[in-house]
Parts: C-alpha cells; structure tokens; sequence
C-alpha cells in the first residue's frame, strides 16, 4: 500500500496530551477560579468543539476573568508537541505525501496551535470540529476530509489514539493505526519510530 495521503489527530497524536480537557483545560481553568463541575466543562467544551461557543464565550461561561485572546495564548501553551510525529510529518510531506489533520478541538485553539509549533508547514489541511460543527467519530468528519481534498476514503491512513475514530474510519474504508495504546482491529504503533516504520513498510 502506498502512503498516498496520510492523516494524523492531533490530540493524543501530533500532541501528547490525550485528554486535553482532564490533563490541561480543566487545570487551567481551576487555577483561574472557575468553579464550574468537571463534567459541566466536559458537557460545555464539547459544545465549543462543534463551534457552539466562541473560545471567549467558554471562558466567561467557566468564570475565567481576562481577555480571551490572552486567555487563548496562556492555555495553548500547556500543550507540548510530539516531536517524533511533527519531524514524520515534515518527512511525509517532504517526498510528496499529502498530509491532514483530523481533529476535535475549538477552532480559536487549533489554530494557535498550529501557528505557535509550525505544524501548517507541512500539514495544509486541517479539519477542525470547531469549524466544520462535527465532531470524530461522526461519518460526516471524515467525509469533509475526502471531499475538501478530493482523495477517496481508501487511499489515506488515518492515525488516532482512539479506536471509536479508527473504527468508524475503516468502516469507511481508511487504512487506520492506533498511535499509543495497542489495538486488536487496528495496526499499532507506540511511538513515532514505530509509526515511521510502519509507514514505511506499507509503503514497499
């Protein structure tokens, strides 16, 4: 098979945080003052990532004093790059592979964080839930990504830490590997290493 087209996630993925709201949203947010319960925020930015919400307007529902883009910026920071898959990235998209990203973010955010850690270099297509109001594992994501590129369902790979999104995506009929955990129905691969190297041989 031939990595004509890859797709990574971003959370879990791209970045190491897989649980962006339980490791850095909801830290944040409590150092700041909110009071808000930990499944209010859960229930509230999941509204956001669909774009229900400006970033500004979830921090002044969570209590969070200050201006937003600030707030936006301070809360971006937290998030640490994957290095091994951002250089995999670069690598791709050096020897002619299209590259996108999937992911389930706010749109004010996922833009931050593509800008702030050079990622839209070489990853040109993002779809973002925050901007296309759906979010993985719905079918219409993945249908965004084939139709705003143009490249059928089975010509991509798609990468995630999170076997619902790989299972609705072969379903679809994406080649898929769980990045992180071990997967019994997916490819596997713990780490960017191993990643490359499965991409690799797919590709012979």
């Amino acid at each position: 098979m031939a990595d004509q087209a890859v797709c990574f996630d971003a959370m879990g993925v791209l970045f190491v945080s897989a649980d962006d709201v339980g490791e850095l949203l909801i830290p944040f947010a409590r150092g700041r003052g909110s009071t808000r319960a930990e499944t209010e925020i859960r229930e509230t930015y999941r509204r956001c990532s669909i774009g229900q919400l400006s970033s500004a307007e979830f921090w002044r529902w969570l209590g969070v004093d200050g201006d937003a883009a600030q707030l936006d910026a301070a809360y971006v920071a937290g998030h640490r790059r994957n290095d091994d898959v951002a250089v995999l990235a670069a690598s791709l998209a050096a020897r002619g592979t299209t590259v996108a990203c999937l992911s389930n973010d706010v749109r004010e955010w996922s833009q931050l964080l593509r800008e702030r850690h050079g990622l839209d270099r070489d990853i040109h297509t993002w779809i973002v839930s925050g901007e296309v109001g759906i979010r993985k594992p719905d079918d219409g994501i993945y249908d965004a990504l084939t139709s705003r590129t143009g490249i059928a369902a089975g010509e991509w790979t798609l990468i995630d830490d999170r076997e619902a999104n790989l299972d609705a995506a072969a379903r679809l009929g994406f080649r898929t590997i769980r990045f992180g955990e071990p997967s019994a129905t997916h490819a596997s691969a713990g780490d960017g290493a191993a990643l490359a190297a499965l991409l690799d041989g797919a590709r012979r």
